[in-house]
This record gives C-alpha cells, sequence and structure tokens, in this order.
C-alpha cells in the first residue's frame, strides 16, 4: 500500500469529504505533487510520518542490516539509516561486544561488521509505497494517524476513541515476529 492510500483512508475516516475528493481528483488527474498543497493532507502526510517511527519503536520493530567497515574501532550510527536501536552486531558471523557512546558504536577491533538494528520506514513522498508493513493490516496505521491528527487538531474525543483502537490492534500485532529488511552495504 502507498503512503497516498494510507492518507486517502484516513481522510475518509476522519470524514473529510471535501479534501478526500480534492485528492482524489488530482490523483486521477496524475497530479499528485498538487496534493500536499491542501493544508489537511499535508498535515496527515508529516503525522504519518511520526506515526510510523512510534508504531516501529513501540509495537512491531523492523531489523534492518546494514555491512559496515569500521574506522578505529568505531562506526557512526548516522551510518545506520532510520536508526531506532541497535539489536546486535556480528563479525564474521559472530556476535561481538559493543558500546553506544556519543552515537558512536565502539567495538574491540577493526573490521567488516553486519550491524543488526531496529529501524523506521522512511517517506519521502506522498507515492512511497509501505511494502515493509505487506504483513501488517493497514488499518492499525490509519488508526494511529487518525489518532494523532485528532489530538495535533484538540479534537480529543476523537483522540482517545482512534487512539484505544490503535493500540489494541498494534498490541496485537506486537506478538508478531519482526521482520528483517535485506542487507545494505554500505
Amino acid at each position: 500500500m502507498n503512503v497516498l492510500m494510507v492518507i486517502k483512508d484516513a481522510l475518509n475516516l476522519l470524514g473529510l469529504e471535501i479534501e478526500l475528493e480534492q485528492v482524489t481528483n488530482y490523483e486521477q488527474l496524475g497530479q499528485t505533487e498538487k496534493i500536499l498543497e491542501d493544508k489537511k493532507v499535508k498535515q496527515l502526510f508529516s503525522l504519518l510520518k511520526f506515526s510510523l517511527r512510534e508504531f516501529c519503536t513501540n509495537y512491531l520493530p523492523i531489523v534492518s542490516v546494514n555491512k559496515i567497515k569500521s574506522e578505529n574501532k568505531s562506526i557512526a550510527i548516522s551510518k545506520l539509516n532510520n536508526y531506532i536501536r541497535v539489536q546486535h552486531i556480528k563479525l564474521n558471523g559472530q556476535n561481538v561486544k559493543y558500546k553506544i557512546v556519543n552515537r558512536q558504536i565502539l567495538l574491540d577491533d577493526d573490521g567488516e561488521y553486519d550491524v543488526y538494528y531496529f529501524s523506521y520506514p522512511q517517506i519521502e513522498t506522498i507515492t512511497d509505497d509501505l511494502d515493509c508493513f505487506k504483513v501488517v493490516n493497514m488499518d492499525v496505521i490509519v488508526l494511529g494517524l487518525c489518532a494523532y491528527y485528532c489530538l495535533a487538531n484538540g479534537v480529543f474525543d476523537g483522540f482517545n476513541n482512534y487512539s484505544q483502537q490503535y493500540r489494541d490492534k498494534a498490541e496485537k500485532l506486537r506478538e508478531m515476529k519482526s521482520f528483517t529488511m535485506p542487507k545494505i552495504v554500505g
């Protein structure tokens, strides 16, 4: 499912029919760049980024793996895309000890390490795909987005309603195992 579909589902669930109609018109005309001109849609896009990070941090972590060569027995955290936290690190297939100090992973030796870490999907455009969530019912993502939209706009009854539904569904998903993104050589 792509970002635009998630936002359209949220617009529908929130009852924002006028914005949904405008989005659909722009989509049909092939003018997806104009969709973000709508203030509410732009806000939903921004909140979706936040919501995805929160979901991956608290409910269903994505495990990413990067093969990175250390320099001076350290690896900069900045080399890990969309980093949340390190899961474990391997050298030649063996787990190694590490410390994290000042956004650096400190290691005992230099080498080419496989760094396994929890991450979140980065979305840049409204047409980006959320393929990493194929194992997730997208309804939970939409509910989370609706909850954050209501909170950001002071609709506290709506926030409480959507938030409870979101958390209930997300808790059920937490029981699932995390999944691993393909290795990135960097």
